[in-house]
């Protein structure tokens, strides 16, 4: 019987489950610890928390859908070539676009 390739190396998809919880974990309990004395441990603007859930579900949108232009598109797969560094780009292009655009409404609110 053929294994998977990742199957082979030992990686398994659930690697990163029981270390993200605990990392989450420990930055919730060192946010409570942090800000204990002040009364507020976080205070959130409801509108700006409108604005970044709407900011996060249009940039997943934009992103879906120009992967699957590019998918549904090919014909061959020499069409493919350069697709990894080409998302890989344009992950950093809209990560940074994403990045000043929360920078500039954080520094609005305040």
């Amino acid at each position: 019987m053929k294994k998977k390739k990742w199957a082979m190396n030992g990686v398994s998809s659930g690697q990163w489950g029981v270390s993200g919880l605990c990392l989450s974990a420990a930055s919730y309990f060192f946010n409570a610890y942090f800000h204990s004395d002040s009364g507020e441990i976080l205070k959130i603007e409801p509108m700006f928390l409108f604005f970044l859930t709407i900011a996060i579900l249009a940039l997943i949108n934009i992103s879906m859908i120009i992967h699957s232009r590019k998918v549904d598109g090919a014909q061959s797969p020499a069409d493919f070539t350069g697709y990894t560094r080409n998302s890989n780009v344009r992950a950093i292009i809209f990560g940074a676009c994403y990045a000043v655009l929360i920078c500039v409404l954080i520094l609005s609110l305040v």
